[in-house]
C-alpha cells in the first residue's frame, strides 16, 4: 500500500518526493515477520535530499538501532 500513492490524499507540497525508505517499514517488518515490509523498505530511496522529506525522517540510519 505504501507504494500505491492513490491511497493517500495529495495535499502535501512535496508529493513527488514520496515515498522514501521510512524506518517504520523496516522496524515493523522485523517485529512482525513481514518480509514484504522489509522488501518495500529496501526498494525505496534510502537517502532523500529534499529538506522537508529529511525533516520527516527522524531516524536516518536505522541499522544503528538494530545493533546489539
Amino acid at each position: 500500500m505504501i507504494m500505491d500513492l492513490k491511497h493517500f490524499d495529495k495535499d502535501i507540497y512535496i508529493w513527488d518526493k514520496w515515498p522514501v525508505a521510512h524506518p517504520s517499514a523496516l522496524f515493523s517488518g522485523l517485529a512482525y515477520g513481514k518480509a514484504e515490509y522489509i522488501e518495500t523498505y529496501l526498494t525505496l530511496e534510502a537517502y532523500p535530499v529534499h529538506t522537508e522529506v529529511v525533516r520527516n525522517l527522524p531516524i536516518r540510519h536505522p541499522i544503528i538501532w538494530l545493533m546489539d
